[in-house]
């Protein structure tokens, strides 16, 4: 109706139904609850070999074009599928799971018959959830930030530390990021975290700096933020409200990500560098250009992947190219830090090869601020 008028569209509809009537058997039965689309109940339909049938016998009925007004019409359809036997509920919950069977059969396009499933629908039902609470942690002040240290090998002092994102919901507790963050990046609310990321580590590194702390945050830019290239901007207006040195704060990337788009990198990259800031390549070594373009990038730090950390020094090609890299930054006159420390052997590994600075469990998990502060001063206290 909505394509050709309500007249054409209803005649369209109406050889259509006939069409389908005609492949059904005896004692099923077929509706029309709105204008495109069709209600059928089957009897004796077992799920596998009889859906399949059903589906043939319906393409069949429907694979001939149309004809009217001289215009010859292909039909193209899709269909959700609910097996009664396998549920309790009524008929209302069939009707309701058949149709969003049908909604992921239209996402996928073509002539697709989806089978509804319980275990594919709870999925997407606490996903729907998550979204609508991750609406609200931002605007109800749940998320947090927690500190990791990132120590000097040289002088196992802490210098700095990374502010890494965390969601304390009232009920479910802390949620990890890789739970919501990618949530949040479908809804497009990861600029906004981002955003507020931004403010409340500017805002704790200013209150260490007023107290007399000499430490560097590292904050992390999502995807999302660096293509958008929004960053600069925000930055240059949330900085005029600190005190602090520029270089005290360092803006991370991924390697992946400034891969993408090598020009939008470099001039973004720029940008921030100008203002003073530190930046870091993060979770280095996954790339497969990282050598050629990394001199090209105005970066000062270099961080190594953690998950060729956590093997070495057992593993001799994990090891091999932490040992690289490290060569590699001495050369280009970065710093190097290693992430993922999470045991002596490892830190005794990345020290013997001139490693500048470790972040891991081994020395520290994220932390509040204000066990972030005390903790500094213990390791300045006991070393």
């Amino acid at each position: 109706n909505e394509s050709f008028g309500i007249r054409v569209g209803d005649a369209i509809l109406g050889d259509v139904a006939r069409r389908l009537k005609s492949a059904l058997s005896i004692g099923d039965t077929i509706s029309r609850p709105s204008s495109d689309e069709f209600l059928i109940l089957l009897e004796d339909v077992h799920p596998g070999a009889g859906v399949v049938a059903v589906q043939n016998r319906l393409k069949e009925a429907l694979h001939r074009p149309l004809y009217f007004q001289g215009e010859e019409l292909h039909i193209d359809f899709t269909a959700g599928v609910v097996f009664s036997e396998l549920r309790e509920e009524g008929p209302e919950s069939l009707i309701r799971d058949a149709h969003s069977a049908l909604q992921k059969a239209k996402r996928k396009g073509g002539s697709v018959f989806e089978v509804y499933s319980e275990e594919k629908s709870e999925t997407s039902r606490e996903k729907l959830q998550l979204e609508m609470l991750v609406r609200k942690a931002l605007d109800n002040g749940q998320f947090r930030l927690f500190y990791q240290p990132q120590m000097d090998l040289r002088s196992n002092r802490i210098t700095g530390f990374e502010a890494l994102i965390r969601w304390h919901h009232p009920e479910l507790g802390i949620i990890a990021p890789d739970r919501f963050l990618p949530v949040a990046e479908d809804i497009g609310l990861i600029g906004k975290i981002g955003e507020w990321t931004l403010s409340q580590a500017i805002t704790q590194l200013q209150e260490w700096y007023d107290d007399g702390l000499r430490v560097r945050v590292a904050v992390n830019l999502s995807p999302t933020e660096f293509r958008a290239r929004t960053v600069a901007d925000y930055l240059r207006k949330e900085l005029q409200r600190a005190t602090f040195p520029p270089g005290a704060l360092e803006m991370e990337f991924t390697e992946t990500v400034a891969l993408e788009n090598v020009e939008q990198t470099i001039e973004e990259l720029e940008e921030i560098h100008r203002m003073g800031l530190r930046v870091a390549v993060d979770d280095f070594g996954t790339g497969f250009s990282s050598l050629t373009y990394l001199k090209k990038f105005p970066v000062n730090s270099v961080k190594i992947d953690r998950e060729f950390v956590m093997s070495i020094p057992h593993n001799s090609d994990d090891a091999a190219i932490v040992s690289a890299i490290l060569a590699m930054g001495k050369s280009l006159g970065l710093e190097v830090v290693a992430e993922g420390v999470e045991t002596e052997e490892q830190l005794n590994f990345l020290r013997e090869r001139n490693c500048e600075y470790a972040q891991g469990y081994f020395i520290s998990r994220p932390l509040p601020a204000a066990e972030a502060r005390a903790f500094l001063d213990t390791v300045a206290q006991h070393g």
